[in-house]
């Protein structure tokens, strides 16, 4: 007959090896972790880098916006004056051929 107090030792390699692989099972969920943790700052680093990204597009967009606002304004006056500057050109030039 077998002692109580004594563990088979079939039972004791069973459970050795039980503990062993939930070991290496926490181990490989720990690894899992980390690197879901470093890809989750990964994705904040580029959201953070595409909102800084859209603000400057943002900005540049408004400078150039304002240039062509600035454009818009100009070529009339600009083109009247060349109208002007070739008017006078024309009434030289007519003047002096005659």
């Amino acid at each position: 007959m077998t002692d109580d107090h004594r563990a088979d030792p079939e039972v004791v390699r069973l459970l050795t090896e039980v503990r062993d692989l939930l070991k290496a099972q926490g181990e490989r969920q720990a690894e899992v972790l980390a690197m879901q943790r470093e890809r989750g700052e990964m994705l904040r680093a580029q959201q953070e880098r595409a909102t800084e990204l859209a603000n400057r597009a943002e900005a540049t967009q408004l400078r150039a916006a304002g240039a062509v606002n600035l454009v818009r304004r100009f070529v009339p006056i600009v083109l009247v004056l060349v109208g002007i500057v070739i008017v006078m050109l024309m009434w030289v030039l007519l003047r002096y051929l005659r």
